[in-house]
């Protein structure tokens, strides 16, 4: 059964949301929701000035990965963190892992979709070298019809 966001049930997941920073991940049960364990990120923004902090958005990616593998987690579920999307909703996902986005309340979030699926998937590409022998399901949500188009053109090249 699903229920509603996590951070409507679980106080202590708000807690662990402000001590958090930038480029950082988290792990917490999952609750009511259809996936094991939820990986908490505080993906980066474009500033003001339209600048990125590709390193930080690449660190969300990458300790969310470490914090699968570090669990004996299987799959992963990410959308293209810190692009506009604030949650996923993993209620038709069979995933062991999703990861819930949260961003800096500096700035806005922005961040160029083509950028953050490069640098996404880079980080991915890497970690799964990385670790050749850990088996691990890597899943690229979209929630809109650009995003789908940019991360499928990406993919290909």
């Amino acid at each position: 059964m699903t229920g509603p966001p996590i951070l409507s049930f679980a106080p202590f997941v708000q807690i662990l949301m402000v001590a958090m920073i930038l480029g950082d991940a988290k792990i917490t049960k999952a609750f009511r929701i259809r996936a094991k364990f939820v990986v908490h990120t505080v993906g980066p923004y474009l500033d003001a000035a339209g600048h990125t902090q590709p390193k930080l958005l690449s660190s969300c990616y990458y300790k969310s990965l470490q914090l699968a593998k570090d669990h004996g987690l299987h799959s992963i579920a990410f959308p293209s963190i810190s692009s506009g999307i604030h949650s996923l909703n993993p209620a038709s996902l069979l995933i062991d892992i999703y990861v819930d986005i949260h961003h800096c309340l500096v700035g806005y979030y922005g961040y160029p979709i083509a950028e953050a699926g490069k640098v996404g998937i880079k980080t991915i590409e890497h970690f799964l070298q990385e670790s050749p022998a850990y088996d691990l399901t890597v899943v690229l949500v979209a929630f809109d019809e650009l995003t789908h188009k940019i991360y499928l053109k990406l993919m290909s090249s």
